[in-house]
């Protein structure tokens, strides 16, 4: 399922066109802004939904091209300690807010991805990254590519 049309008049409102909802668009490489075509701010909306206190992922993205057809998961975050365990915690948060209402839960997310912000750095060989990787989440660097 898209991001569009979800049964869920809500969420669907919460959804804007290109990358609008996203507020750190430096963090976004897009060589042809048309290859985004939805985008949702799911930490604000999951606010809204009483998720206050729980961890939350930033952002839902749809995008059209060969090569990412589909809805990716974006986390713009600092490195740090503990940092990636929270990225693994925000992840499997993430799904369990989505699976809680049915109307949410048919969006199929094909890719997780952490942008690093700025200022921020790792070493991709400290187990706590690699973890990171095992949980199907990838490490961006501090820009997320779209060709």
């Amino acid at each position: 399922m898209t991001l569009k049309n979800t049964m869920c008049p809500e969420f669907d409102a919460a959804i804007k066109i290109g990358m609008k909802a996203i507020k750190d668009k430096r963090s976004i490489e897009e060589k042809n802004p048309a290859k985004i075509i939805y985008s949702i701010d799911l930490d604000e909306f999951m606010k809204t939904k009483g998720y206050h206190q729980q961890n939350r992922w930033d952002y839902l993205v749809e995008i059209s091209n060969s090569l990412k057809d589909g809805v990716h998961a974006i986390e713009i975050h600092p490195t740090g300690g503990g940092q990636p365990q929270l990225i693994i915690e925000k992840k499997r948060a993430a799904i369990q807010q989505l699976n809680s209402n049915a109307k949410w839960a048919g969006v199929n997310i094909i890719s997780w991805h952490w942008i690093l912000t700025k200022n921020s750095s790792y070493n991709p060989m400290d187990k706590s990254y690699l973890k990171v990787q095992a949980e199907g989440i990838k490490i961006e660097g501090k820009t997320f590519k779209i060709i």
